[in-house]
């Protein structure tokens, strides 16, 4: 009885040896394949890191792509306060145009 299960056992050992084994490059690809993705991602950061110039000119790029719609959305939203009875919207939307004003000038002196 011992004996039947220590077959059983190794019978059972040895089929997922096999296939680990049969599996090894493909696993060791995967593998290879993670570290270049981590690699290429710890290289960007360092380079950011080096060259904190490059990191502010996505930065302000960003800023520029999405002002509009942020600016809007906060103007919108403060001249709503305003027609409600809350004197600070005004205060906002007049904020939100003039700093939208403000970075496209910034973006088109930098052109």
């Amino acid at each position: 009885m011992f004996n039947d299960a220590l077959k059983n056992g190794i019978i059972e050992f040895t089929k997922g040896t096999k296939e680990f084994v049969s599996d090894l490059p493909k696993n060791i690809q995967k593998l290879n394949d993670n570290i270049e993705v981590l690699m290429n991602g710890i290289k960007k950061v360092v380079y950011y890191i080096v060259n904190p110039i490059e990191l502010a000119k996505i930065l302000w790029q960003f800023t520029v792509v999405n002002s509009f719609n942020i600016c809007l959305v906060i103007c919108i939203c403060g001249l709503i306060l305003y027609v409600i009875g809350v004197k600070k919207g005004a205060k906002w939307a007049k904020v939100s145009f003039f700093s939208y004003l403000t970075i496209q000038v910034f973006n088109a002196a930098m052109r």
